[in-house]
């Protein structure tokens, strides 16, 4: 495709302006791009793309830049790894890629965290999310991720993933989780306001389309009315568009 082509001639890590298309590479500072034509715009890290939840532009940003690249510009301490983990909803295909491009499995409260996102997801109901979020975890664990993780998250943990943690002997009682817990929270009350925000948009779509019908039906009738006057037959009180319909 042009896109592509235009790739090929630019370099794998340019991106282009939004505005006029000019190719540029970035060599560090911020992510403020200021283009030979005048338009500011904002350059798409890995950090941010992962953000969007748009997992095909993460595969590519990954494909291009690779684990490495990865830096959290938001100074939040969240490491490529746990930001994964935390995706919603989550995905293991995503995960895999990173890992075999060098993600790093043992990253301290790695395991914690995906256990605890599994057990929260099976606490609340959430069936699929749960069963996805325990494969991670199994993942993980699979390419030597380790840990303790907090007893309290026993009863609700998917059946799978606590047997695993049983025979490693990972659980231990006393040990605030948190934070986890907490960033949890956090996802579900974005999630949430994406949802009223996106419900928000659909209400206004659909007064704005209700309106746009209200004035075609008032001009149809309106039309209708010249045309009675004219000439047309119908009874006394009654419009032609009430006749029509």
């Amino acid at each position: 495709t042009c896109q592509q082509l235009r790739v090929e001639h630019a370099g794998q890590r340019a991106q282009f302006c939004p505005h006029c298309g000019v190719p540029t590479e970035r060599n560090g500072g911020c992510s403020h791009m200021a283009c030979v034509c005048g338009a500011d715009w904002t350059w798409m890290s890995l950090s941010a793309v992962i953000r969007t939840g748009d997992v095909e532009l993460i595969r590519k940003h990954l494909e291009i830049e690779g684990v490495a690249a990865y830096s959290n510009d938001l100074d939040d301490g969240e490491t490529l790894m746990s930001s994964v983990v935390r995706m919603s909803p989550p995905d293991i295909d995503l995960m895999n890629l990173i890992l075999d491009k060098g993600g790093n499995p043992h990253e301290d409260g790695l395991l914690e965290r995906a256990v605890v996102y599994a057990s929260l997801a099976a606490e609340h109901g959430k069936i699929a999310e749960a069963r996805m979020r325990e494969d991670m975890a199994l993942l993980l664990m699979s390419r030597g991720s380790c840990g303790r993780v907090p007893k309290r998250y026993r009863r609700r943990c998917p059946a799978r993933l606590a047997a695993l943690l049983d025979c490693r002997g990972a659980w231990v009682s006393g040990r605030a989780a948190d934070l986890a817990e907490g960033d949890h929270v956090s996802l579900q009350q974005k999630l949430d306001r994406d949802f009223a925000f996106s419900t928000s948009r659909l209400r206004e779509v659909v007064k704005s389309t209700r309106k746009r019908e209200k004035h075609l039906r008032m001009k149809n009738l309106m039309r209708y009315e010249r045309m009675g006057k004219r000439g047309g037959r119908h009874k006394a009180g009654e419009s032609k568009l009430e006749v029509m319909l």
